[in-house]
């Protein structure tokens, strides 16, 4: 692939479905809980199995089986079945992508290789925070992985990393509706040193 770096292990995952005939980039996770509940599983289940075929013949060393897919994560029974099917046509590391205060909610880290989170943690109040604000805030942070990887035995693997430039970027790294700032791109880097 094109501006790969050489050295840098990388993944694929399942995040956006686009359904036959439509130009919808973004799979609706609400629609799991729509009847006919088993079609809608099924129709889960295909999507992922054959991205799951596409990384393996790509060579990709970790699949992700999916993310944010809060109403739906909790289907336990039916995430282990989509596991267990992945395995059987994929070889790699696989994980899920829980969103930062949702990664208690997951019940099937136990059938997967990682921990995956979703790490827009907010890491302090302070608007335009100092190093060592963001510092205390991360160190808090990995305080609550660690414990995690220690409750799942699963290493943690950050999905998704990053900051906007805006001023409140440590406080809502999610979000892409704060002020910008006159500081916005240095608390931009702050959060990403």
């Amino acid at each position: 692939l094109c501006g790969l770096d050489p050295g840098v292990e990388y993944g694929f995952r399942a995040d956006s479905e686009v359904p036959e005939g439509s130009t919808t980039l973004r799979f609706d996770p609400r629609r799991i809980l729509l009847d006919p509940y088993s079609k809608a599983v099924s129709g889960l289940e295909r999507w992922i199995v054959g991205l799951a075929h596409v990384a393996e013949e790509g060579g990709a060393p970790l699949f992700c089986i999916g993310l944010e897919y809060t109403h739906a994560q909790k289907f336990e029974a039916e995430w282990r079945r989509i596991i267990a099917a992945v395995r059987v046509v994929y070889r790699g590391r696989i994980t899920y992508g829980a969103n930062w205060h949702e990664i208690d909610a997951v019940p099937f880290w136990d059938a997967l290789d990682h921990v995956g989170v979703l790490a827009y943690f907010p890491l302090t109040i302070a608007v335009d925070p100092t190093a060592r604000m963001l510092d205390k805030g991360w160190e808090r942070r990995a305080g609550e992985l660690r414990a995690i990887s220690a409750r799942t035995g699963k290493s943690i693997l950050f999905v998704e990393l990053g900051y906007d430039e805006r001023d409140d970027a440590a406080v809502r790294p999610w979000a892409d509706d704060g002020s910008v700032g006159p500081n916005a791109r240095a608390v931009q880097v702050r959060c990403l040193e």
